[in-house]
């Protein structure tokens, strides 16, 4: 458990250094683009505002518009020495960096917030799925009802010929749910695969699936022909 939660972190702090690198890019690519039109003092200025920030003389890749206006002005030693600030110490790796460490924890809550909406959304999504399922369910319980009630008197030869026609009809095995009255029949066989082997007719492609499926529904329908007794 502890390994699997250290293999998620891991993978989530992978992908958020992947986001972070990425809007810092964007971020550089902006403010080049905003910037273009500033004046130099303007530019020296935003560079002491960043240092009195952070506390200590940035270097060209610790503050988001360093890059283009070290380009601009002819190097970052110029920048700091036309900005009136002491020599920056030496670079660090950049996830050590102050830039990085702030623009990782912004891109931290926007990929969180993504992937709870990722998963609300696919719990709507089987949750509607489900309910959709019910209502089909409920609607073809109330249409097999109302045929068991009517064929009722039906012999259970009779039932099995009136499979066998469905099958014709569809040019293939029917499922229980291509056949009006198949809650019943089902009810009836003691099982919808049981019916179809009585009728002679082939087991239908992924009728496991079908079997799964139709023991679910008896643990949901327990008697979806109740009410109707058969003769």
């Amino acid at each position: 458990m502890c390994d699997k939660q250290f293999r998620g972190d891991r993978w989530f702090n992978k992908r958020v250094e992947g986001r972070t690198k990425e809007a810092l890019r964007r971020r550089e690519t902006e403010f080049a683009q905003t910037h273009a039109d500033a004046s130099d003092e303007a530019l020296l200025d935003y560079v002491r505002s960043e240092a009195a920030r952070l506390g200590v003389t940035p270097n060209a890749g610790e503050i988001v518009g360093g890059k283009y206006i070290s380009s601009r002005l002819g190097g970052w030693n110029r920048v700091v020495a036309a900005s009136g600030l002491k020599p920056p110490r030496k670079q660090k790796p950049i996830a050590s960096r102050q830039i990085f460490k702030e623009e990782f924890q912004v891109q931290a809550r926007l990929f969180k917030r993504e992937r709870d909406g990722i998963k609300a959304q696919r719990r709507a999504e089987r949750e509607a799925k489900l309910e959709a399922a019910r209502m089909e369910l409920e609607i073809r319980r109330e249409r097999d009802m109302a045929w068991g009630a009517a064929h009722q008197r039906d012999t259970d030869g009779q039932l099995l010929e009136y499979i066998r026609q469905c099958a014709a009809d569809l040019g293939e095995t029917p499922r229980e749910r291509d056949v009006a009255g198949g809650l019943y029949i089902r009810e009836r066989f003691g099982g919808w695969q049981t019916a179809v082997r009585m009728s002679g007719l082939p087991p239908r492609s992924g009728s496991k699936g079908d079997a799964r499926k139709e023991h679910a529904e008896k643990a949901e329908n327990r008697n979806p022909a109740e009410g109707v007794s058969a003769q």
